[in-house]
């Protein structure tokens, strides 16, 4: 992962991204790369107009550009094909909050294969009380499967949480080898 950009520039600028789509076993998964990195990574869209107006305001402007994609989107399928277990992709991660990129930074170090529970993370990010703190930044990874945060879960074991839906959450761990 990237070292943390200017948290004012990260705010203030607007890229021009370019996107594209693969049909996964967990539905289609769009992606939008700027000129820096993987920009968002998105599922349970369904279609190409629903995703720019996803990106919204967070971008200037939003072109389809399959090929521009290409590496990230076979980096993807490898992965849910089982033979990725890392993704090599430059990061263009834009978080408001420093506590945000923190929280992301220490759930992108998660092995393939491992899990860490809320506390662990917030321990890490010198907050040993932020739990919900921590479910809450993870909410706004704009950049799942990437940055794993699928991975992390209560302190109990349970799965805890997840954005994108507890049935995605749990394919996502049995691909990586979690009985769930």
């Amino acid at each position: 992962m990237q070292d943390k950009p200017n948290a004012s520039k990260a705010r203030a600028s607007r890229p021009v991204v370019r996107f594209g789509s693969l049909e996964t076993p967990i539905g289609p998964v769009f992606v939008a790369i700027s000129n820096s990195g993987l920009f968002d990574v998105a599922f349970g869209v369904t279609n190409q107009v629903r995703y720019v107006a996803r990106l919204g305001t967070r971008v200037e402007r939003a072109l389809p550009d399959q090929r521009a994609v290409s590496g990230v989107l076979d980096q993807l399928d490898s992965y849910f094909s089982g033979n990725v277990t890392r993704f090599s992709i430059p990061l263009d991660l834009r978080v408001p909050t420093d506590f945000t990129y923190r929280v992301l930074r220490n759930a992108s170090r998660i092995p393939f294969g491992r899990t860490m529970s809320y506390g662990e993370i917030a321990k890490r990010v010198d907050s040993p009380c932020a739990s919900r703190a921590v479910g809450g930044a993870l909410g706004r990874n704009p950049l799942p499967i990437v940055i794993p945060c699928h991975r992390v879960i209560r302190g109990d074991g349970s799965i805890g949480g997840f954005t994108g839906g507890l049935d995605i959450k749990k394919h996502l761990l049995r691909l990586e080898g979690h009985l769930v």
